[in-house]
């Protein structure tokens, strides 16, 4: 039998939880380490409608990207949102687990998943050279960079992207004839630090959400962005992670949620 523990124990050697930022709150957040798991439900956010899913497809875990407690709980009562949710998974004993920045860091995490999804080629992280990628074995750094194999036009590239992230709804700045090949992305949320990113000189950087300034002083630097939309940019990790947990627990079957929707419309 499977229970919590092990899968913590393998999650923290894929996304290890020493690379989450210090504002951040990664790893098992709520249940027992020995709760026997049978099922686990993969989502983006824990709500109201993924805890209910999770009842009643009878998991035992939930793993999703984004924190379920982010700020300091002081008491579990009836007051809002989140302790009524912590009080359901309680109830149910479900174990709440989640991977957010030490999974968009760590090797083989959403940045590179992203990568993969767009077959980048000679990709390296953002802000290290390919030497100091090399000789990094502890930390990494959100982003990457690397070439698509051939050039394209940036509506080529758009429409290619609506396809591979089943999106109508991208945005992007700049000409629709520009010649592309050098990409760097980010998934989520942008985080300002464009001296990373122009330091590769990309044509264009592909993230999630950005400031309209950050956008602004991006396209005057010479780099256009393409914005994916934060759920488009993060959700792609469900189907692979899927996949990693049932080779790694074969008792043990894994769900990607279907309640589970992009608020924005």
């Amino acid at each position: 039998m499977v229970c919590c523990k092990d899968i913590c124990e393998f999650l923290d050697i894929l996304y290890p939880v020493s690379l989450s930022e210090d504002w951040d709150n990664c790893g098992l957040l709520i249940g027992r380490k020995s709760r026997d798991v049978k099922k686990i439900l993969l989502c983006l956010d824990v709500g109201t409608e993924t805890v209910q899913e999770a009842i009643d497809r009878k998991c035992q875990m939930i793993i999703s990207h984004h924190p379920l407690i982010f700020k300091g709980l002081k008491r579990i009562c009836d007051d809002n949102y989140i302790q009524n949710i912590v009080q359901d998974i309680i109830r149910n004993d479900i174990c709440v687990y989640a991977a957010h920045t030490n999974m968009d860091k760590a090797q083989g995490g959403l940045n590179d998943i992203m990568a993969a999804i767009l077959t980048l080629n000679d990709i390296n992280i953002l802000g290290m050279s390919g030497a100091e990628k090399q000789l990094c074995t502890c930390e990494y750094a959100s982003g990457r960079y690397g070439i698509i194999e051939n050039e394209m036009y940036m509506f080529e590239f758009v429409n290619m992207l609506k396809t591979l992230f089943d999106s109508d709804k991208i945005r992007f700045t700049g000409d629709e004839y520009r010649k592309i090949r050098r990409i760097a992305l980010c998934t989520g949320s942008f985080d300002g630090n464009l001296v990373n990113v122009l330091s590769y000189k990309p044509d264009v950087f592909i993230t999630g959400e950005m400031k309209y300034h950050d956008v602004l002083d991006m396209t005057r630097a010479g780099t256009d962005v393409v914005l994916l939309g934060h759920y488009e940019s993060e959700s792609i990790y469900k189907e692979y992670l899927k996949d990693i947990l049932n080779n790694k627990f074969t008792t043990v079957e894994t769900l990607i949620s279907k309640a589970e929707r992009n608020l924005l419309k």
